[in-house]
């Protein structure tokens, strides 16, 4: 059962001993997937059968007019996507579903319904598709996700991001008091490190909406994907990938067969700015305008991130339909470069 404002959703947690706690969290998602029904109580949702009109919406003063406090809260993103996931057990698969209650325990209606799915979506940014298949949900892109948990708080700042492991499929250790930022990162080095994940460069496609300053390739807050929900990625080949590593001089980026252009008048390989190409659009994918991020050699000679308030997605490195994804560009070359991580380098 999920709940909101009594916390039921983790009255079966033992907070008490810290190993079991840290497992309990890691394995939440899990939990959801292979239950066999999953409620969730809308406590400040009060709706009559028959009614026409959104049936999610609060009628408490704080949330008028606005979706149930349910669909603001972190932890519950994980109980909304989960249920649905076919799951093996002795019995055979199970399917989990999901059903919604209004404050007075009347069923509002399952993730299943077309009508109550599509309200869904539109309070939560998450395409109709994740909601009633979450089995392809490693299809959305890291930062396509990322966004969905930019929308909704927690109370302990750390949370944030411990309620995305079961999401991506990682494991974290659960360390209150490390703080938002400690998390984020190390739930980011958990993303670039071998796995299905690995390769998605999408992890670089967000933008600050309230900073000019350069800065490094990695997001510094979760904040920071607030406008990613449209990043869908290509289908590239394993010798297109971009490989990207965490050093001492900061994030080492391998960009494979001209995925980099220098930006400079003589065009020299190694120049003050540098423009990358990723694996990723916005919006429609059948357009093919790869999303990309520029940077510049700095005063220190360091290279970063600049004009990080923008997405962009240029039409200059338009990616033919029968050509690669790095088809306009002659096949061959290879780019290392070194991008500093100054606004906090995870130390």
């Amino acid at each position: 059962m999920t709940s909101s404002g009594s916390g039921i959703d983790t009255c079966c947690i033992n907070k008490s001993n810290n190993t079991e706690y840290a497992e309990d969290i890691n394995s939440m998602y899990k939990y959801y997937a292979r239950a066999k029904e999953c409620y969730a109580y809308l406590w400040d949702v009060e709706w009559t059968p028959g009614d026409r009109g959104d049936r999610l919406v609060s009628v408490s003063p704080h949330f008028a007019g606005e979706p149930s406090e349910w669909f603001t809260r972190g932890w519950t993103l994980q109980e909304l996507l989960a249920p649905g996931t076919t799951c093996e057990s002795p019995l055979g698969p199970i399917s989990s579903t999901m059903t919604f209650f209004d404050r007075n325990w009347k069923r509002v209606g399952a993730k299943t319904d077309p009508e109550l799915c599509a309200e869904i979506s539109q309070h939560t940014g998450i395409d109709v598709e994740y909601l009633r298949h979450p089995g392809i949900l490693h299809q959305a892109s890291v930062a396509m996700r990322l966004s969905w948990a930019a929308r909704r708080d927690t109370t302990k700042p750390e949370d944030r991001i411990y309620s995305l492991m079961g999401i991506f499929g990682v494991s974290m250790p659960v360390l209150y008091g490390e703080g938002e930022a400690t998390a984020f990162w190390k739930l980011q080095m958990q993303l670039m490190a071998p796995g299905p994940a690995a390769y998605d460069q999408s992890i670089f496609a967000w933008k600050s909406s309230n900073s000019h300053t350069p800065c490094g390739m990695l997001a510094t807050t979760l904040d920071h994907f607030a406008h990613s929900n449209n990043v869908v990625n290509f289908g590239i080949d394993a010798d297109e990938r971009m490989l990207f590593d965490i050093t001492n001089e900061g994030l080492s980026i391998h960009v494979f067969n001209g995925a980099s252009r220098a930006q400079s008048a003589n065009f020299q390989t190694f120049n003050r700015k540098e423009t990358i190409m990723l694996s990723c659009t916005e919006g429609n994918v059948a357009r093919r305008n790869a999303v990309t991020i520029r940077l510049m050699k700095q005063g220190d000679g360091c290279l970063r991130r600049v004009q990080p308030h923008e997405l962009e997605s240029s039409p200059k490195y338009k990616v033919e339909k029968n050509g690669g994804f790095l088809g306009i560009i002659a096949p061959g070359i290879r780019r290392h470069f070194y991008v500093t991580q100054n606004e906090y380098d995870g130390a």
